[in-house]
Parts: structure tokens; C-alpha cells; sequence
């Protein structure tokens, strides 16, 4: 009666373990296919959806990754919230439920987004490499003459043999020589609206990389941020007509693909500065159509103050 007994107890509890393994599934089932949104740690937002997860990050750059992708052995709990089409704004309590054995990619984005504001000693050790729009800036009082090395109509490619004198260190060199001294926190590259109009773009990427991987070779610990070339106004009146915005847009896309291949952040100051036809907005033009009066270096000045980024 006795063996019985517990034979019974057993195959009982078989059961209830088997009932409540096969809950958990269809919870976590249900989960996946319903179009539910889940938020987990920081700021990525993921839509899971049938057989894909969608994860948008901050700055809104997308990847999408298939189920089979996510590796289910690391373990991190996550929020599903289902949120009605209709009542997007409300989140009651009932309508969550946590949901563990699910990890969420995550996506670093190249591109930097938008944070506070910094103040003055973030620029202490950062050093600006650049052309007549960077010597603007400094001309304006906004950066640093002695962390600015920049040169009217310098191009990229004439910028990896230039010389520099470094009131700081010194140094009479090329720049590589006085970064290796320097070793500055953050090194913003400033450059290519010189070599857009000239260059074909295979060429173009290809001295820009032979920069990028000497800069980063000269000091290894710098941050390097890659700004994009920003947008002209008076196309039409430039000698070289290759020198527009149908190109300088080409090329930029190309400079955020080989950020991303170098390990590098990129600042996308040309979209802040374009008006609705995608021009050099007129109240930022000092008059040549190519710079900036005050104003507009101004503008370029609070974006990367708004979009800073830190070791």
C-alpha cells in the first residue's frame, strides 16, 4: 500500500511539473508572437514580432535579428508590455509581465545622439583637426587656438603630410608626431569638404582611412569623432561643380559606413544646418556660400556641445 502510495505521489507530481513548465511556455510563447513591446535596460526600445526582434536604440539606428539569433543562455530579465494601438500613452500595471530566458540585443550606435550640455572643461584636452570652417570656429572664439590645428584649403589627404607648430608642446611636426605627445582625451576631425569636389570616392575613403588609422595609431586612448561635411548654399556660383550637396550627402554616408568599420563615433552636424531644400540655410551663410558667419559656427559649436561623448 505504501509503494503504492508514493508511486502515486510521484506520477502526481510529474504532472504538476510538467502543467506548469508547459505554462511558462506559452507565456513566454505568447510573448513573442503578439507584437508586444519590450523595454529593458537603458534607452533601447525592442518590438518583438512572429519570428524577428527589432531593437531601436536612442539615437534610432535599427537592426533587426532573428530568434535563432539571441542567445537564450544569458539569462536577463525583461519587461513585455503589451500596449494596445489605441492607448499607447496608457500603461496600466495589469498589462505587464516580467519574463525571464529572453535577452535582448543590444545596438551600439556609431552616431552620437543627443545628451546634456557640457561646460567649458570638456574642451580643455580635446583638439580640433580641420580646414577654414575649423579655423572659424577658432576665429570666433569658440575653440581653442592652442588645441586647434587647421589650415585654410587644407584637404584630408594634404593634412598626412602638413606640418604643425604646437604652442603647447613645442612640437614643430606632423600632427601624428605632436598627438603622440599630446595624447589628448578627444581627437574631432574636421575635414574633406576640400577633396569632395576633386576626389572620387574610392580615393577619397581611402586617404581619409590612412588618416584615421594614423591618428589612431599616434594616441590609442584618444576618443576620435569623425564630423560629417557640411552642407553649401550657392552651388551654383563654385567653380567646381562637383562641389554640392548631392555629393557632399554621397560622401557622408560613405564617412558614417567607415567610422563604423574604424571604431569611431561620427557627429552628423549637416542635417542641424540645412534648410528644407537641403542647403546651407541662408541665416548661417557668411555670403561666399562655403562658410559661416557667427551664427552658424555657433550652431555647429552647441551641437557638439549637445552631442558630447566621454571615455
Amino acid at each position: 500500500m505504501r509503494e503504492i502510495l508514493l508511486k502515486y505521489l510521484k506520477t502526481s507530481l510529474n504532472i504538476v511539473s510538467i502543467i506548469v513548465i508547459l505554462a511558462l511556455l506559452v507565456i513566454v510563447t505568447k510573448a513573442k508572437i503578439n507584437g508586444n513591446e519590450v523595454k529593458v535596460a537603458g534607452d533601447t526600445e525592442t518590438t518583438i514580432v512572429a519570428e524577428k526582434i527589432t531593437v531601436t536604440d536612442a539615437t534610432t539606428a535599427t537592426t533587426t535579428y532573428f530568434l535563432a539569433e539571441v542567445d537564450t543562455e544569458k539569462i536577463v530579465e525583461a519587461e513585455i508590455t503589451t500596449i494596445p494601438e489605441t492607448t499607447k500613452e496608457e500603461i496600466t500595471q495589469e498589462e505587464s509581465v516580467y519574463v525571464s530566458q529572453v535577452e535582448v540585443p543590444q545596438v551600439q550606435s556609431t552616431v552620437l545622439g543627443k545628451t546634456s550640455e557640457v561646460d567649458l572643461s570638456y574642451f580643455n584636452n580635446t583638439v580640433f583637426l580641420g580646414d577654414s570652417r575649423t579655423v572659424g570656429m577658432k576665429n570666433n572664439g569658440l575653440i581653442k587656438q592652442s588645441n586647434t590645428f587647421a589650415i585654410n584649403g587644407i584637404s584630408h589627404m594634404t593634412f598626412l603630410t602638413q606640418t604643425f607648430t604646437d604652442s603647447v608642446t613645442g612640437i614643430t611636426s606632423d600632427i601624428f608626431e605632436i598627438l603622440s605627445v599630446r595624447q589628448p582625451e578627444r581627437v574631432y576631425i574636421a575635414l574633406g569638404v576640400n577633396g569632395v569636389a576633386f576626389m572620387n570616392s574610392s580615393e577619397f575613403i581611402k586617404s581619409y582611412k590612412q588618416l584615421i588609422d594614423k591618428i589612431k595609431e599616434s594616441t590609442p586612448n584618444s576618443i576620435v569623432v569623425l564630423m560629417s561635411i557640411n552642407p553649401v548654399r550657392q552651388e551654383e556660383t563654385f567653380s567646381n561643380k562637383n562641389l554640392n550637396n548631392t555629393t557632399i550627402d554621397n560622401m557622408n554616408v560613405l564617412m558614417l559606413q567607415m567610422a563604423m568599420d574604424k571604431d569611431i563615433y561620427y557627429l552628423d552636424v549637416s542635417t542641424v544646418l540645412k534648410d528644407e531644400n537641403g542647403l546651407l540655410k541662408a541665416e548661417y551663410d557668411v555670403g561666399d556660400g562655403l562658410h559661416y558667419n557667427k551664427t552658424g559656427y555657433t550652431k555647429v559649436y552647441d551641437y557638439i556641445c549637445n552631442h558630447a561623448v566621454y571615455k
